[in-house]
This record gives C-alpha cells, structure tokens and sequence, in this order.
C-alpha cells in the first residue's frame, strides 16, 4: 500500500520536501511508516522522535495500523517553549504516546507524567474547555522556563485540550524527563499545579443534557 507524509516547518525545511509517498506492506503501522521516514530522511532523523504524528487530520498513536492513501503528517512543536519544549493548546485528543516520545532522552533517568481526566460526578458527564490560546500558551512557555530554574529538566510536554471533553477523557497531559525521579515528580507536580492556578483555560461542567455552568480549574 502507498501512504502520502507530509512534513512542516524545520522538519520540511531540513529534509528538504514537504510531502513523499511511502510504499509499506498491508497491515503496517504509524510505528513502521516512521521508521521508513527516519531511514529515508538521515538529516532529520534525530527531531523525529520529538514530532507528534497525525493521521488524516487526526493524532495517532504509534500502533495505529494504517490503509492505502492515508495522510500521515509529522508535526513538529507548534505552540512555542525551546526545542525540548512541547507547548500546545490542542482542540484534538492528546497525544500520550508522542509527548512521552518527546521527552525521552538517553542520559534521563526518571519521566514523570500526569494526565488530567474528566471525572464524572453529581451530574457530570463532559466538560467544555475554553482558552485564551495565545496567552495560555504564553504561560505555559513561563512555567517551563521556571521550572528549568527549579530542577535540571531535559525536557517539557504540556498540552491542554479545549472543547468538550468525555468523561475518563485526558484533558491535560504534563510529562518531564530528569536525570533522576525525584526531580521529575518535583517538576511535573509544580507544572500541573502552576498550569491550574494560574493559565487562561477555562471549564464547563456539562450534564447529560449539554447544559452546565463554568467553574474554576479542575
């Protein structure tokens, strides 16, 4: 089967192509086209594990199998902090699998991460998110400077889902890789304190009708 990858910003400009087609066997997955793309692309091959990975439009894990014409695109960092920070306002599912990719290192020896899950309670089966996109991320990119300040991080993913959001649904996603464990619960715990606290995001409860009311953060 033949798959179209599409690749942006530094990834496109240091391959040197924004789109290739890729011949994979039936039944190959996200894991595999990847693979194909790095052995294809020596010269970028070493900012592919930090890219999050779409398919038609959509985030995908690295398991997905995938069909003949699919899109895969690799999407380098968008939304700002330095090449070992991934910080994202998302309007699509997070990406678990590629934020814990992104901040995998060989010399760390500790990776911490929390996801934020809708709980259902009295009532509440979604909740809405809403977010002062520019600014939020502006702080996000704060936090994470600070944080290097506080603890020798190695790397920072922390993504933020806005729009409605299923119950058992992750709606915040903060990973850090560290040279050690202590330092990478100290730093994750601080981030996802400081994110609640203090960024521009903001919830509605819904109930089974779609009705709710706006809260704090979670």
């Amino acid at each position: 089967m033949r798959i179209n990858v599409r690749l942006f910003a530094v990834l496109r400009e240091n391959a040197g192509a924004s789109e290739v087609a890729i011949d994979l066997a039936e039944g190959a997955t996200v894991a595999t086209a990847v693979a194909e793309i790095t052995a294809r692309f020596s010269m970028i091959a070493r900012q592919i594990p930090k890219a999050a990975v779409a398919v038609n439009m959509e985030y995908a894990a690295a398991e997905r199998k995938l069909s003949d014409g699919d899109e895969l695109a690799l999407i380098p960092p968008v939304s700002g902090g330095t090449n070992d920070d991934w910080l994202a306002i998302l309007s699509e599912p997070i990406p678990v699998d590629q934020a814990i990719q992104f901040v995998t290192r060989p010399d760390a020896g500790g990776i911490a991460l929390f996801l934020g899950t809708t709980r259902a309670e009295s009532g509440v089966v979604a909740l809405d998110y809403e977010a002062y996109e520019e600014m939020a991320v502006r702080q996000f990119g704060e936090l994470a400077a600070e944080a290097r300040k506080k603890w020798p991080v190695m790397g920072i993913a922390l993504l933020h889902r806005i729009g409605r959001v299923e119950a058992g649904r992750p709606s915040v996603l903060v990973a850090v890789s560290t040279p050690h464990r202590a330092e990478a619960f100290a730093a994750c715990r601080w981030l996802i304190d400081s994110v609640k606290s203090t960024a521009a995001i903001w919830k509605k409860e819904l109930d089974a009708s779609g009705s709710g009311k706006w809260s704090g953060h979670d």
